[in-house]
């Protein structure tokens, strides 16, 4: 394919005004992590392991994506709900991960995790309890004709079939494609069986898509200092891997999809569809993130630039509740509703005076009570730049934040009586 391209030059501009100050309220978090022993932005995205029993005790998870040319801490660790550190097992790049109860075996069941390894281009899985995490096994990502998978997957899901309880991964790669796989037992360890490949490329529309590209080159052009020649060049890569995705999750009870594509937007992709039905996007990328007044907005317009990140659903009942959204390019949270897709607004997190959480790529949400530090649920984000109130540096982070608040200010979100247990 072809692509002409027309390049704008563009003058100096001043930044907008700071969106706290626009009315986006910011709230605190009530604990950090401990940092991931893998170096200072190498952290990516969480997931929230409840416990069978005593809810308090529950656990987030962490995974790191460090490279061994940057100490080769690479893996992936279990925090008790204060931050604490309990486990980190040092294995393969490690960028997203998702989990499941109770996942039959050969020697019982298991609560199940797996993350996307981009060393090895297959899944890590992981059995979780209370106060261990194991690796189990690696497996290759294969496509339809069994042939091994060449990208690094980039994200990865997990949806569970209600009725018969079948497990699903679902591996979004750079290229725009995802990849369907069923995790399967097999003399006494597991496989993965291909299901589909949904190419998402060919739902973009020819609007879209040059709404895709003119974002993609003006933030090439906005955020590069690059000579004419190494300008366009950058820009044709750029242009190449425009499809690109990342984020994704799946509402079991709903059966639906939601999938972030980085510089358009956010989908929701009904498993059950015919092939002929279209992922219908619910949040679209207004701005470029680097662009003169990228962060002003019309009232009521969703605050949405490049880059879409992590994905995570908070649960209500009857379909209620919201996909939530994060903003990288803004460093905000923003929140759609999951029954109309409506969008209710958008905040921003910080942890103490001096680490406001930046550029987070995963995130997970639970609206379970865990305790009396999280009495409405908990919101686990990645922080990308780890600071103290001096303004020191550390290794990457997760930041763990009380819904209260939050439910507070989006009272619509909020459920009286209602208690989301993944469990079941």
């Amino acid at each position: 394919m072809r692509i002409i391209i027309f390049v704008l030059i563009c003058t100096a501009w001043v930044p907008g005004s700071d969106p706290a100050v626009a009315g986006i309220p910011t709230f605190e978090a009530d604990h950090e992590t401990t940092p991931i022993p893998a170096g200072v932005d190498d952290t990516d995205d969480t997931a929230i392991w409840l416990h069978p029993d005593s809810a308090e005790k529950s656990l987030v998870i962490g995974v790191s994506k460090n490279k061994k040319e940057t100490g080769g801490k690479a893996g992936i660790g279990i925090y008790r709900l204060n931050g604490q550190l309990v486990q980190y097992i040092h294995h393969d790049r490690l960028n997203n991960v998702d989990l499941r109860y109770g996942i039959a075996t050969a020697s019982g069941t298991v609560d199940l995790a797996v993350a996307s390894n981009r060393d090895k281009k297959a899944l890590s899985l992981f059995s979780i309890s209370e106060n261990d995490i194991r690796h189990i096994q690696d497996i290759d990502l294969r496509g339809a004709n069994n042939k091994r998978i060449s990208e690094e997957p980039y994200g990865s899901c997990l949806g569970q079939n209600r009725q018969n309880g079948r497990l699903y991964s679902f591996s979004p790669m750079k290229s725009g494609l995802i990849y369907q796989h069923a995790i399967e037992p097999s003399n006494g360890r597991f496989q993965l069986r291909h299901i589909r490949t949904i190419d998402t490329a060919r739902y973009v529309t020819g609007s879209l898509d040059q709404h895709l590209i003119n974002i993609t080159v003006n933030e090439v052009i906005w955020e590069s200092d690059l000579g004419k020649t190494e300008l366009i060049a950058e820009i044709n890569e750029e242009l190449r891997d425009r499809f690109q995705l990342e984020a994704c999750v799946v509402d079991d009870i709903n059966n639906t999809l939601y999938f972030g594509m980085e510089n358009l937007g956010v989908f929701k992709f009904n498993l059950n569809a015919r092939k002929s039905e279209r992922p219908v996007l619910i949040a679209k990328v207004i701005n470029a993130k680097s662009g003169p007044d990228s962060d002003r907005f019309e009232e009521g317009v969703p605050r949405i630039v490049n880059d879409v990140e992590g994905l995570a659903i908070l649960h209500g009942p009857d379909g209620q509740g919201a996909v939530i959204v994060s903003v990288q390019g803004l460093n905000e949270f923003a929140l759609f509703d999951r029954k109309t897709d409506r969008y209710h607004g958008s905040f921003r997190l910080t942890y103490g005076t001096g680490d406001p959480v930046t550029e987070t790529d995963g995130l997970e949400v639970l609206g379970t009570p865990l305790g009396s530090a999280y009495p409405d649920g908990l919101l686990a984000v990645h922080d990308h730049m780890n600071t103290d109130d001096n303004g020191q540096v550390f290794n990457a982070n997760y930041k763990l934040a009380s819904l209260t608040e939050i439910l507070n200010y989006f009272p619509s979100l909020r459920f009286e009586g209602f208690t989301y247990n993944p469990r079941r």
